[in-house]
C-alpha cells in the first residue's frame, strides 16, 4: 500500500459495540484475534503503511487491553498516544485543540480497515449502502477542523457519520468497506475475507503450510482429524481425534478442540475449549461466551464439558480453603485403607515390567491393582501435600518428562507453572487416556480453579474406581492383564523457525 501525505491518524476505540450479539460476547470485538492479530492492531499497521507516524488512540472505559495490545508504537516505527473519553461520546479537549491545526488526518475506527489497496482522497469519507441505507465504513481523510467538528459531539459511529454527511465541503465516497467488526456477521466476514485473500494489506504474514492452511508453532493435530482450507490455527492449538476444522475457521492460540468436535465458518478466541462432539457453525466463541450468528443468539455456557476457557496456562492456581479442608479429612481417614492396600498387594506376584512402568500407564491399560497402587503411592500421600497447599486434588498431572512425547513440549511447558493435581478426567478414560491429545486436553481444563462440587464428584468417582479394583483383587486367581504394545504416535507437530 503506497504512502500518502498524511502523517497523523486518529483511531477511535471509545464506542462500545452496538450489536447485541457482539455485546453478549463479553469482549471488545476489535481486540478479538482474527488470523493471528486483532483488528485494532491491523488498523494501526495500515495507518503506518499509509504514512502516519503519529497515531492518537481515543479509548473508552476499558483502556488497558488496548494499551497491552498496541504498546507505544515502536515496533511499527510510529508514536502512539492514548487519550481517554470515559463517556465514550466525544474527543478529549486537549486532543481536539491539537487536531484543529492539522491540514490532513486519517480518521479510523479500531474495528474497521480500509478497502484493499484503497488510498482515500483528501476531504473524503467512506459510506457504502447497506440494505438501502447509507452507513459509515469507519474511515475518513479529513482536515483537522472537519474531523473535530464531526466527532467532538458525536455519541455513536452513526452520529459521527451523519455529521460528516452534513458537511458540504467533504466528499462522500461509496467505497465498499474493508474487513470490520461492526456486528457479529461482519466479524465473521472479516475472518473469511482475510483467509481467502491473505495478501490483503496487513493481512496474514505467516506462510501457510499448505494452500489456505496456516498452522502455528507447537500445534498438535491428531492424524484422524480433518482440516479443510482455508483455516487458521494459532500457536500450541490442540486438535484431538476425529475433529473437523474448516473451512473458514479461525482457532486462537492455546485452544483445545476435543474429540469429534466441528469448527466451520467460526472464530474461536485464544485459550478456548470446544468439547467432545460439539459443533460450531457461524459462531463466535470466547471462553464460556458463545454467539451463534446464524440464529442470532448469544448465551453463556455453564457446562464445562461443552465449552469454556482453557485455564490461564502457567497461572499458579493453588488449592482453596475448602479443597485443603477436604484433603485433610480424606488424608486422616484414609490411613487404615492405605495400610490395608499395602498388605493386600504385598503377597501378590510382581507384574512383569511393573517396576519400570508408570502407575498411570498401568491404570490406562486396565491392570488389576493399578488403581489400588495409585491410591497407596500417589493419592494418599498426596492428600497431605494438598492440605499444605502444595498440590491440588484435581489439576494437571505431574507426568515425568520421559512419559511425554517430544512434540508435547511446547504446550506442556506453558503449563509448567500450574500447580499439579493428583487426578483429572484423563485417568478415567481407560486405554484412550494414553492418547497425549486427550491427556493434555484434560490438563488444560483442570489448570484453573475447580468448583467445590466438581472436586467432590471427582473424589467420589475416584473412590468408586479404587473400590472396584479392590474387589477385583479379592477374587482368587486375579492376574494382571497382558502388556499391550506401545502406544503408537498419535500427534503431529508443525513448526517453523
Amino acid at each position: 500500500m503506497d504512502a500518502m501525505n498524511v502523517e497523523r491518524a486518529v483511531v477511535l476505540a471509545c464506542w462500545p459495540a452496538t450489536d447485541p450479539l457482539l455485546a453478549g460476547l463479553g469482549a471488545d470485538a476489535a481486540l478479538l484475534e482474527v488470523a493471528g492479530k486483532p483488528l485494532a492492531q491491523r488498523v494501526i499497521e495500515q495507518a503506518v503503511a499509509l504514512g502516519a507516524r503519529g497515531i492518537d488512540v481515543v479509548l473508552g472505559d476499558d483502556a488497558t487491553p488496548y494499551q497491552d495490545a498496541l504498546g507505544d508504537g515502536q515496533r511499527w516505527g510510529c508514536t502512539i498516544s492514548y487519550h481517554y473519553a470515559p463517556a465514550g461520546a466525544c474527543l478529549p479537549r486537549p486532543l481536539a485543540r491539537q487536531l484543529e491545526g492539522e491540514d490532513d488526518c486519517l480518521l479510523l475506527m479500531a474495528d474497521a480497515m480500509l478497502p484493499a489497496g484503497y488510498r482515500p482522497a483528501p476531504a473524503s469519507f467512506g459510506g457504502p449502502t447497506v440494505e438501502g441505507e447509507l452507513a459509515w465504513s469507519g474511515w475518513a481523510r479529513l482536515p483537522g477542523l472537519a474531523l473535530v467538528a464531526a466527532v467532538a459531539q458525536a455519541t455513536s459511529p452513526r452520529a459521527a457519520f451523519l455529521a460528516l454527511c452534513r458537511n458540504r465541503e467533504l466528499h462522500h465516497c461509496g467505497a465498499v468497506a474493508g474487513p470490520a467488526a461492526a456486528d457479529a456477521g461482519a466479524l465473521l466476514d472479516a475472518a473469511r475475507s482475510l483467509l481467502r485473500a491473505p495478501d490483503y494489506p496487513i493481512g496474514i504474514a505467516r506462510r501457510p503450510v499448505a494452500e489456505g492452511l496456516w498452522i502455528g508453532n507447537g500445534a498438535r493435530i491428531h492424524p484422524t482429524a480433518r482440516l479443510t482450507a482455508p483455516a487458521w490455527l494459532g500457536d500450541h492449538v490442540l486438535v484431538a481425534a476425529g475433529a473437523v476444522v474448516g473451512p473458514d475457521a479461525v482457532i486462537g492460540a492455546q485452544s483445545v478442540v476435543d474429540r469429534g468436535a466441528t469448527v466451520v465458518s467460526s472464530i474461536v478466541a485464544r485459550g478456548s475449549y470446544i468439547g467432545a462432539g460439539v459443533e460450531l457453525r457461524e459462531t463466535l466463541l470466547s471462553g464460556r461466551r458463545l454467539v451463534n450468528v446464524a440464529f442470532g443468539a448469544t448465551l453463556e455456557i455453564a457446562d464445562r464439558e461443552l465449552a469454556g476457557p482453557v485455564a490461564a496456562l502457567g497461572a499458579a492456581v493453588g488449592p482453596g480453603p475448602g479443597e485443603r479442608l477436604l484433603a485433610s479429612i480424606f488424608w486422616a481417614t484414609s490411613w487404615p485403607l492405605a495400610k490395608a492396600a499395602a498388605g493386600r498387594q504385598a503377597g501378590r506376584a510382581p507384574v512383569p515390567g511393573d517396576a519400570s512402568t508408570d502407575v498411570v500407564a498401568a491404570m490406562h491399560r486396565g491392570e488389576p491393582g493399578a488403581w489400588v497402587r495409585h491410591f497407596r503411592e500417589v493419592m494418599q500421600p498426596g492428600l497431605a501435600d494438598v492440605a499444605r497447599g502444595r498440590r491440588r486434588i484435581v489439576g494437571p498431572l505431574a507426568r515425568p518428562p520421559s512419559a511425554e512425547p517430544a512434540d508435547a513440549a511446547p504446550l506442556s511447558s506453558s503449563m509448567a507453572l500450574a500447580v499439579p493435581g493428583l487426578l483429572n478426567d484423563s485417568l478415567f478414560l481407560g486405554p484412550d487416556g494414553a492418547d497425549p491429545t486427550l491427556g493434555f486436553a484434560a490438563d488444560a481444563l483442570a489448570a484453573g480453579r475447580q468448583p467445590f462440587v466438581h472436586l467432590f464428584r471427582a473424589v467420589v468417582r475416584y473412590a468408586k474406581a479404587v473400590a472396584k479394583d479392590w474387589r477385583s483383587l479379592r477374587q482368587p486367581g486375579a492376574q494382571a492383564a497382558p502388556m499391550l504394545a506401545a502406544v503408537p504416535e498419535t500427534t503431529r507437530t508443525w513448526s517453523r523457525s
